[in-house]
């Protein structure tokens, strides 16, 4: 060995030295003075990132780096590269070994690799004086190789692949042996790999592994472009694993590896291999997912002209685009816009969207720096331009399409799309958002879930008669409450009168932003527990359909169906062979619900359970709705008895009961109208003939203050 001497590569606070007997020392010299054009601005910027206090390093402290690894030239062409090591802050300096990339002419490649292994070891230098990271695990091996792509990015593409893809996709090789000792997608956020031996009796190190440390690669872009957190923050407050990051930063003590892989999971699903495009294959950030919620998203061509007629064709909150994985700051920082929409419908005359005056609006009691729930709300104006565009018969369906800019271009995952549908006839619907409510999509203001305990208060609801404590008697309680709201004597079917699902509907404090709750007992205990009174509980669901035309007009056999889907799913898309499956009425449209294929939703009813109930010939389920003279609107009431704690409701031969699997639910409400048929593959979320409310089912009694 025969470094150079102390004639070359003095600065402030290096000695940068060469190995003089490795070939090509043209190279390697070349490659050294490389270095010391840029080492003193390296050390700025990365002291800077690790606040590294001022009398660690200078002339009476050099940091040894020496270009002293070779490269081999390989057998059938190519080359191998050594890498680079260290050994942490020491006071006379420990140096830093780097590859000399002495083989290498390809300028200024080898310039940038030689740069790029200098900071990773450099870093990890700063890291031992830091103390809070520590080099050798997960988490300080992502933040080495993150400090070496952002300095010396060039360099790091031509020396590695992408270490986010290995760990997306379970693979790459370890630097001990040829055995992964972690799975794909495995968390390294919450946890941190310190070393692990593998099957073969090879112990792989700790920052050995490119699974556990390009997730922690992938963590630390997420902090730092997703949440907008700068390198500096994200470094000051690690304690033990990236988790203790997120959480001081952004005030939530949410699992931030769940929140983190599910934003990556909706653009790189873990059923097809990942790549990385873009300027930085180890960066795939920023990602938005977004979706439409539709507030009015089928017309009849009497309701249009009607809304053109008495308000100048304004629809407010037609639909709203949801966006989560950003926080309020990043979302502004990133200056996040929304794109030209396309499609057919933004192209029909008579047709404009514009932005609601409301504004874009961000999720209420969330901290401004944590991923939160972001709504953009839309409004539409029609005109007697788009009367010509509904078809003489049946239904007509276009489609919107939008994606989400920042300043540097389209937005990953945020491309979304919906439809709309013209009809020549009556449109029935829900109305789902209340933008002024900014209540969420799955919790549609237009479908409430409440409970009656007769025991304790029988006459909940004014002008209906007693609720009897028995099953006939829930059945008997839901019938009289649509009779009394549907009869337009009390004011309920004209919008313009009370609305009741605010005014008397109870335990609806908290309906446009929690679930519902559904119970089988109210408990009443008595001071000391002398005392304990058991009451049941009856639950119901109650749907409300809307109208809108000159009076006098009509939609017959309107049809609601209430299913409740049996286990937690993300998946309420409308399929007529899966969860929505039917009996057809004279007309093969749907008639009356079934159990959802492979039981994936129970049907509930307003007149008895599965196997005797009348809703859909004589009951409150189908009916006629027909605007009254000096109205443009119309308010129906639909409704079930949500029967799951009867023994006797026995469906295919078991209790409806033994068909829910764990306490996470939800109901949709459809509405069945036979000339507006519901298209296959829309959700609840984005068509308005369909309402879903998320719900809490358990076997436990819910609590109530003692009478005594």
């Amino acid at each position: 060995m025969a470094l150079s001497g102390s004639s070359f590569g003095i600065t402030t606070n290096f000695w940068v030295r060469y190995e003089q007997t490795l070939a090509d020392q043209t190279n390697v010299i070349n490659n050294a003075n490389s270095l010391l054009g840029v080492i003193e601005n390296e050390f700025t910027v990365t002291t800077g990132w690790f606040g590294t206090p001022n009398n660690k390093f200078g002339t009476g402290n050099r940091q040894e780096v020496d270009l002293n690894q070779a490269d081999t030239a390989l057998p059938g062409g190519g080359f191998s590269f050594p890498g680079a090591s260290n050994n942490g802050y020491a006071n006379p300096t420990n140096p830093i070994s780097l590859d000399s990339q002495n083989l290498m002419s390809d300028a200024p490649l080898p310039a940038q690799r030689v740069g790029m292994v200098f900071i990773a070891e450099w870093v990890e230098v700063l890291m031992s004086i830091r103390g809070n990271w520590n080099a050798g695990d997960s988490s300080g091996e992502g933040l080495s190789h993150w400090s070496a792509i952002t300095r010396f990015q060039q360099g790091h593409d031509n020396y590695y692949g992408s270490f986010v893809a290995n760990w997306l996709n379970g693979t790459g090789t370890p630097n001990q042996g040829t055995i992964l000792p972690n799975a794909a997608r495995s968390d390294w956020v919450t946890k941190t790999y310190t070393g692990s031996t593998v099957s073969d009796g090879t112990f792989v190190h700790g920052d050995g592994d490119p699974v556990s440390y390009g997730c922690a690669l992938a963590f630390i872009y997420y902090l730092n472009v997703q949440l907008g957190f700068s390198i500096n923050q994200i470094i000051a407050n690690y304690n033990s694993n990236l988790a203790s990051i997120y959480t001081a930063l952004t005030g939530d003590n949410s699992n931030a590896f769940a929140i983190f892989l599910g934003l990556l999971q909706t653009v790189y699903p873990a059923s097809s291999t990942a790549s990385i495009s873009g300027p930085n294959r180890n960066n795939p950030f920023p990602i938005a997912h977004v979706i439409f919620g539709g507030g009015k998203n089928t017309f009849g061509k009497d309701e249009a002209q009607d809304i053109i007629n008495t308000q100048g064709g304004y629809v407010p909150d037609a639909f709203t685009l949801f966006v989560d994985g950003f926080s309020k700051n990043s979302f502004q920082s990133l200056g996040v816009s929304v794109g030209t929409f396309g499609g057919s419908f933004a192209g029909l005359a008579g047709v404009t969207i514009s932005p609601s005056p409301l504004g874009v609006k961000f999720e209420s009691g969330v901290p401004d720096a944590a991923p939160q729930h972001i709504e953009i709300p839309y409004d539409l104006t029609i005109d007697s331009g788009l009367l010509p565009s509904f078809p003489a018969s049946g239904e007509k369906t276009f489609d919107l399409s939008v994606s989400l800019n920042a300043s540097t271009g389209q937005i990953s995952g945020s491309q979304a799309s919906m439809q709309f549908e013209l009809l020549a006839g009556a449109d029935p619907y829900f109305a789902n958002l209340n933008a002024n409510q900014s209540n969420l999509p799955y919790l549609s203001q237009d479908l409430r879930v409440f409970t009656v305990t007769p025991k304790i208060f029988d006459t909940p609801i004014p002008g209906v008669p007693p609720l009897a404590d028995n099953v006939a008697g829930a059945y008997s309680y839901i019938q009289s409450v649509l009779s009394r709201w549907n009869s337009s004597a009390n004011g309920f079917t004209n919008p313009n009168g009370p609305d009741p699902f605010t005014t008397i509907l109870p335990d609806q404090g908290d309906a446009n932003q929690g679930d519902s709750s559904v119970n089988p007992f109210t408990v009443q205990v008595s001071l000391f527990g002398i005392n304990i009174l058991v009451s049941n509980n009856y639950n119901f669901a109650i749907a409300r359909v809307r109208l809108r035309g000159s009076a006098q007009s009509q939609a017959s056999n309107v049809r609601v169906f209430f299913r409740l889907w049996t286990t937690q799913t993300n998946d309420t898309d409308y399929d007529v062979n899966g969860a929505y499956l039917s009996n057809p009425d004279p007309a093969g449209k749907p008639g009356s619900p079934l159990m959802g294929a492979g039981n994936t939703t129970i049907p509930f009813f307003a007149t008895n359970n599965f196997s005797s109930q009348t809703d859909y010939t004589s009951g409150p389920n189908i009916q006629t709705l027909t605007i009254p003279d000096h109205q443009d609107q119309l308010w129906a009431y639909f409704g079930c008895f949500l029967n799951l704690y009867d023994a006797n409701n026995v469906i295919n031969g078991a209790q409806v009961q033994t068909y829910l699997n764990g306490t996470h639910h939800c109901i949709v409400a459809q509405i069945a109208y036979d000339d507006a048929p519901v298209p296959q593959g829309v959700s609840p979320l984005s068509w308005d003939q369909l309402a879903q409310r998320n719900l809490q089912v358990t076997g436990f009694p819910r609590y109530s203050p003692s009478p005594w």
